[in-house]
């Protein structure tokens, strides 16, 4: 989500303005191109926290670790023991 927001308060005022597609900038979400680091450089609006520039780096790395959650999430529906796979245990008798 945050890279969303990020992509968003610097994008957002050139779709505003025109100068992209929310299209094309949706492909500067993830791009880390020329063009698209240009386009990101230029925008010389105050932002809150300071924000100038737009790095894609955060967007990946969220992706990394949706990806890892998903797997992981997946192994432990494939590898988890049910219980009629665990053994019986069979108590002695103390008599």
């Amino acid at each position: 989500m945050l890279a969303v927001t990020w992509w968003g308060l610097i994008f957002g005022l050139m779709i505003e303005a025109g100068v992209l597609t929310v299209r094309e900038a949706g492909w500067c979400m993830g791009d880390t191109s020329g063009l698209c680091r240009a386009l990101a450089t230029l925008c010389t609006a105050d932002h809150p926290l300071g924000l100038k520039t737009y790095s894609p780096e955060l967007f990946w790395a969220s992706l990394c670790l949706l990806a890892a959650g998903a797997f992981g999430r997946l192994l432990a529906l494939f590898f988890t023991p049910t219980l009629a796979s665990l053994p019986t245990l069979r108590f002695r008798s103390w008599r």
